[in-house]
């Protein structure tokens, strides 16, 4: 008796804790990302910003970006997620702060084509968020 009230209580706290992490639906932020690129950007990549009760504080990619082509990378869902393109040697060449606000779309064209990393911050512990990089010709 003892040993099934335990099992149904351990059942109940990994249900319930997998139902707090479940609230964030990434894949729905990412969907409205699709949906603001720009007329002509098709989708090269997506990420998922999902804090995961404070386990993740960034999320990092590394690309190749060609100098032929136009970038537009647009960020919904948080508030406060911040954004840096960096070099391959990881220089920061752009960023998505605007005076005290941030951007939450930018058009990245890079002069040369190389290997870049985006470097997304996440904010807090519960942030849910979701990125769009799309790509079109110059």
């Amino acid at each position: 008796m003892l040993n099934r009230t335990l099992a149904a209580f351990a059942a109940g706290v990994v249900l319930f804790a997998g139902a707090a992490h479940a609230a964030c639906d990434t894949a729905a932020q990412i969907e409205q990302c699709k949906g603001q690129l720009d007329a002509g950007y098709n989708v090269l990549n997506t990420y998922a910003l999902d804090g995961q009760d404070g386990k993740i504080t960034s999320v990092v990619d590394d690309n190749v970006l060609s100098s032929r082509m136009s970038y537009q990378l647009v960020i919904c869902g948080a508030e406060g997620v911040t954004f840096e393109l960096q070099s391959g040697a990881r220089k920061p060449l752009l960023n998505n702060k605007e005076g005290e606000a941030l951007q939450s779309m930018l058009t990245i064209e890079p002069e040369r084509s190389s290997v870049y990393y985006l470097a997304f911050g996440l904010p807090a512990a519960d942030t849910c968020a979701g990125a769009v990089l799309g790509v079109k010709a110059r």
